[in-house]
């Protein structure tokens, strides 16, 4: 990459030098001291540029080795083919070495956040994921909800029912009547995974987001093509402090 960056700037200053000789005659300012400074001007201009670039190929090289030394983990959050209101997360760890995670799962009705108290899904709890293996975690809409303090007890016993459909029917008439809303009904869910190594490397993963759509039964991916960037010297607020003393040493 660095020998195609100089031998573009070497053809770039050539041609700037040719067209000064080609072009400056016309305007009869041909002289020594016109053409140096025009050269100067150019191979500051150039060196200026390939400054410039060498230090991004530079940055580029250091994040791409940081993170082959941290966790690389994938995350899919997805429902039961057959019982809709089943939400499974499964991490998988692709790295070379052992990884623990912490999970914060966050989610919301129409802009309002609800509180999500679901066992290892508020950073309470570690994921722990030998080389190459995967771990599965998984919470009924109405559990969810029932911890929340979104539905009360008596609203999940009506929804005690065999009937997938009928479940998630029932939770979409109750949630329309709580939050006052007529159509379009959907939970959005966002997933961060926060995940650290037995050597101390660590990563936190941008959120992915989801929203489950009562009027299609189905759990979404949102597609986003925002360029994911890894801060690799910032813990997120929700980690707990226990945590950052046990096994980060802050």
């Amino acid at each position: 990459m660095k020998d195609r960056i100089t031998n573009i700037i070497i053809l770039i200053e050539i041609i700037i030098i040719i067209l000064a000789f080609i072009i400056l005659p016309y305007f009869k300012i041909l002289h020594f001291e016109v053409i140096n400074m025009i050269i100067l001007m150019a191979t500051a201009i150039i060196i200026f540029w390939y400054t410039f670039e060498t230090n991004k190929i530079r940055k580029y090289e250091q994040e791409r080795i940081s993170l082959l030394k941290r966790p690389m983990i994938n995350i899919h959050l997805f429902q039961h083919q057959k019982i809709h209101s089943d939400i499974r997360l499964r991490i998988t760890n692709r790295s070379n070495d052992f990884a623990s995670c912490l999970v914060n799962l966050t989610a919301s009705i129409n802009s309002e956040n609800i509180n999500i108290v679901l066992p290892g899904y508020y950073g309470d709890m570690y994921w722990n994921l030998p080389y190459n293996d995967s771990s599965e975690g998984h919470f009924d809409l109405r559990e969810m909800l029932r911890l929340s303090g979104i539905l009360s007890e008596k609203n999940i016993d009506n929804l005690n029912t065999t009937n997938t459909r009928t479940v998630v029917n029932s939770i979409s008439e109750q949630l329309k009547s709580k939050f006052s809303i007529e159509s379009n009904l959907e939970i959005n869910f966002s997933v961060e995974v926060f995940s650290f190594n037995e050597y101390g490397n660590f990563i936190n993963y941008l959120p992915k987001r989801y929203k489950f759509s009562f009027a299609k039964h189905t759990l979404i991916p949102e597609i986003t093509y925002a360029e994911p960037y890894f801060d690799f010297n910032k813990i997120p607020s929700w980690i707990e402090n226990e945590v950052k003393k046990k096994y980060l040493n802050m």
